[in-house]
């Protein structure tokens, strides 16, 4: 699943400078993500990884994921530059936001393995 930001659902996520994505009233603040854009999202729990992870210890190095998975806003499928371990449990997704969306919040959602990641929000500003 994507870690959240908040209890609406915002998922924890970052420009390519590592800024927040948000508006400038969500908490913590930041900026609304623009089609076209490469992004971070981040979460837990999206699989196994190349090479493995260990099980009680410190991830030394990223590490991709075995199955990239596919990400979708608003049910449009955005492209997956890099999906894997960043570091001890996080695992780091950075997807180029699909083109065509409008302004607001779009629903996000992660599929691999034929399971579907429970369906988070971004914000979009064109």
């Amino acid at each position: 699943s994507f870690f959240l930001f908040d209890a609406a659902g915002h998922i924890a996520a970052t420009h390519a400078n590592y800024s927040y994505i948000g508006t400038a009233t969500s908490t913590p603040a930041g900026t609304p993500a623009a089609p076209g854009e490469v992004i971070v999202l981040y979460g837990n729990g999206f699989g196994a990884t190349n090479p493995a992870a260990v099980n009680g210890q410190v991830q030394a190095a990223a590490a991709p994921l075995s199955v990239t998975p596919t990400i979708t806003f608003n049910g449009t499928s955005a492209n997956v530059a890099y999906a894997g371990l960043s570091a001890t449990g996080l695992y780091q997704l950075n997807v180029t936001v699909p083109a065509g969306l409008p302004d607001g919040d779009a629903t996000v959602v992660a599929k691999a393995g034929g399971v579907s990641s429970p369906s988070a929000l971004i914000t979009i500003k064109n």
